[in-house]
């Protein structure tokens, strides 16, 4: 849609998600070592995560990572405390930034359930219920 203004209109696109990374590791920041240091390990988490990698060598961030299904729930209750402060107050400004509408999603093939995108991820309201990834009511 190269009519419309940029951050008007809502585009799926994964490779902005890979383009986050690209950018990251090109400044020294490789996103699978960030996520494991400053995410993974502070979750507490039990299990090894696993990162797809393309044919170079680079984690395909943007739709290869597996966990455990308590792991998941591990990275679910780190993002809760984060939402709620208890990571800081850097961190819950982001999160509650990165969770909430930042551009509409009026796709009716693409998120169709998601009423927005918020930074990197989908952003709902489920009954009135204000919800990043289904997960669970923060306001």
């Amino acid at each position: 849609m190269r009519d419309k203004q940029q951050g008007t209109y809502f585009r799926y696109s994964s490779t902005d998600t890979w383009s986050i990374a690209e950018v990251a590791s090109d400044l020294g920041m490789p996103i699978a070592d960030v996520f494991q240091k400053e995410i993974w390990q502070k979750a507490g988490t039990a299990s090894t995560g696993y990162w797809l990698h393309d044919k170079t060598g680079r984690p395909m961030v943007q739709s290869g990572f597996s966990a455990t299904a308590q792991d998941w729930a591990r990275l679910v209750i780190y993002t809760i405390k984060a939402l709620k402060g208890e990571h800081g107050s850097c961190m819950q400004s982001y999160m509650k930034q990165a969770t909430s509408a930042q551009i509409d999603n009026e796709s009716k093939r693409i998120g169709s359930a998601f009423k927005s995108y918020g930074y990197q991820t989908w952003v709902a309201d489920f009954r009135g219920k204000h919800r990043c990834w289904g997960y669970r009511d923060w306001e």
